[in-house]
């Protein structure tokens, strides 16, 4: 069988559609591609993989059937903080390889230590904010990052702090935090 070249870039950025006639309907666009980064905003360049996993050995012990939730976010100044919530507490994992995993869970919120395979712990970044929902207590922000413990802060949908809840992981879309409510104030 003949060699076939295949083209790799450089390319001018991503091209997502749902037609799925069109995907070679820009050369200069790389089609339908996720977890990579171009190196240049500017010009064409190579899509690059963006970070993997790294292994931790911190100890943390924890309920078997526990849910959890690890999520490292990057702040506007470049610092990067690793989190890990198990057993209705928030660790900050430091350390070389990620060895020292230290509870930083904030006073004045709730952090589900339920047992149950439904429960679901969700963290994303947010103009340097930690928000977490985890299906079952209201959702919150953290702030103070690398405070112990962390400042937490409930996200406040009806100016009353009602009660409420959400379902599944904050999206973060142009600019602006979505939540989809599995609850809300008042029950309606």
């Amino acid at each position: 069988m003949p060699r076939k070249l295949v083209q790799t870039g450089p390319w001018k950025g991503v091209l997502d559609s749902i037609d799925p006639y069109d995907d070679q309907a820009n050369p200069a666009f790389l089609q339908d591609a996720s977890n990579i980064y171009f190196a240049s905003g500017a010009a064409q360049t190579g899509a690059l993989a963006r970070p993997g996993f790294t292994a931790s050995s911190a100890t943390v012990t924890t309920t078997a059937g526990q849910a959890s939730c690890l999520y490292t976010i990057t702040t506007l100044g470049g610092t990067v903080y690793r989190f890990f919530a198990t057993n209705g507490k928030l660790y900050r994992l430091t350390g070389a390889g990620y060895t020292t995993a230290t509870d930083v869970t904030p006073v004045g919120v709730t952090i589900s230590n339920a047992a149950t395979p439904t429960t679901r712990m969700y963290m994303v970044g947010f103009a340097d904010e930690l928000i977490f929902t985890d299906g079952v207590n209201r959702p919150w922000r953290g702030t103070n990052l690398s405070a112990t413990p962390i400042t937490g802060t409930y996200i406040d949908i009806d100016g009353a702090a009602g009660a409420w809840t959400a379902q599944g992981a904050p999206v973060v879309y142009s600019g602006t935090l979505f939540f989809s409510a599995k609850s809300v104030p008042g029950g309606s």
